[in-house]
């Protein structure tokens, strides 16, 4: 991706987490939604991340809270609302995030 653009997910799957951590280390601009709540504890790229508002934590739900489905639908359904293109890696097929990519392009 360009600066310009910032990367909106989760970052709840293992895949996903790399990708954030490649972007804290490239310096990319970055909204993480979080279905646990915003963290407490930090790491230091995502410390300097902050100081230089390259990072927005957004949650539903206060830090330390449980996932729960409701949540993680409300999560994700955010995430595809405002993101303005969708790269998809591995996901379950007929899982929720399947299901509701599948819902996406029957919309449009």
């Amino acid at each position: 991706t360009t600066q310009e653009m910032a990367l909106i997910s989760t970052f709840t799957s293992p895949q996903e987490r790399e990708v954030l951590r490649r972007a804290l280390s490239k310096k990319q601009s970055i909204i993480h939604v979080c279905p646990q709540g915003i963290p407490r504890e930090l790491s230091a790229e995502q410390h300097q991340a902050l100081i230089e508002n390259r990072l927005l934590f957004l949650s539903p739900q206060p830090s330390g809270s449980r996932l729960n489905k409701k949540v993680a639908t409300w999560c994700n359904e955010y995430v595809l609302r405002h993101a303005s293109e969708i790269w998809v890696g591995d996901i379950t097929p007929n899982g929720m995030l399947a299901t509701m990519l599948a819902s996406l392009t029957q919309d449009k």
